[in-house]
């Protein structure tokens, strides 16, 4: 026995076999005309239904065998109790999934996927009832605000209901206490698939209080908002309060009450001496410092100057 591959499915062929020996070949034997043909691809299951907006989307396996040889497959809409309705074909026979639109929103529906390679088709693998639905999805939930410099950390988590279809994006906006919405341009939009439901927004005014909104989009259309509660943004810290000067022989030992720290502790404190213009800093810890080298006889002044990561106050002078 020999196989021999390499054949056309559909071709007719025919083989002739002759023994050899060391005296010469035999006679041929000629066999019977066959004709080669490809297996029908198996079931392509499990498959699934997911409802969208007057569509559903259709998920499936590949063939367990006979899946190299699949050149398309075939997606099918039954009504129960009307029939068939029609079909979508993906031709890419690496897909293992695609939508059915055209379907009525409210009605059910199940869906058979078939597999096809050059002998036909295969069975069908057969989804649940899908229904589709034109509902939108419900809020966001348990949305928490967090401020941060020029900004704030937004987190959410997914609405409990989807409408039954697949959420698309999220839109974070933010809106001033005062003010209200600031606008798109503020705005964030997270794309989906969504493995992140948290996003830093970024760019607003120091020192003013913000909500933010977070919606969620689906092909039905843009849900409901969730809400935070209100967060206060960082400011720069007020000026040093009661700055007070002490002179010395060629020197001056300057000192202040700490500025609060406006939503961002005090970083640090810069002092400068006029005239002559010496400047030195210090840590945010540090209420006094020495300005050594100065002229006896010469009247100064000193102003200081608060920083924090928001950025700067204008001096304080004594």
């Amino acid at each position: 026995m020999a196989a021999i591959e390499g054949l056309s499915n559909g071709t007719g062929y025919s083989f002739t076999v002759q023994a050899h020996n060391s005296v010469g070949y035999s006679s041929a034997a000629t066999s019977p005309t066959v004709t080669p043909s490809a297996a029908l691809p198996t079931i392509p299951a499990p498959a699934s239904a997911s409802p969208g907006y007057a569509s559903a989307g259709a998920t499936w396996r590949h063939p367990s065998t006979g899946a190299a040889d699949v050149d398309f497959y075939v997606v099918q809409a039954y009504e129960p109790g009307v029939g068939y309705l029609g079909e979508v074909v993906s031709t890419c026979p690496c897909a293992t999934t695609i939508a059915v639109p055209g379907l009525t929103n409210g009605k059910a529906y199940i869906l058979g996927v078939y597999a096809h390679n050059a002998a036909g088709f295969s069975a069908p693998a057969l989804t649940t009832v899908v229904t589709p639905s034109s509902s939108r999805p419900s809020a966001p939930r348990n949305v928490v605000a967090q401020a941060a410099v020029r900004g704030a950390d937004v987190s959410w988590q997914a609405p409990t209901f989807s409408g039954g279809s697949s959420i698309s994006s999220y839109i974070v906006r933010p809106y001033d206490a005062e003010t209200g919405y600031l606008g798109d341009a503020k705005a964030k939009t997270i794309t989906c698939p969504c493995g992140t439901t948290a996003v830093r927004v970024d760019g607003l005014p120091p020192g003013r209080t913000f909500v933010f909104a977070v919606l969620a989009t689906t092909a039905n259309g843009m849900g409901p908002p969730g809400l935070s509660g209100a967060a206060g943004l960082a400011n720069v810290p007020p000026a040093p309060a009661n700055l007070v000067a002490m002179p010395g022989d060629g020197a001056a030992v300057v000192a202040w009450e700490p500025s609060a720290p406006n939503g961002s502790p005090v970083s640090g404190y810069t002092l400068t001496a006029s005239p002559e213009g010496a400047t030195t800093m210090v840590a945010g810890d540090v209420t006094a410092a020495v300005f050594e080298n100065l002229t006896n006889g010469t009247a100064y002044t000193f102003t200081a100057v608060a920083t924090n990561a928001v950025g700067r106050v204008p001096a304080l002078t004594d």
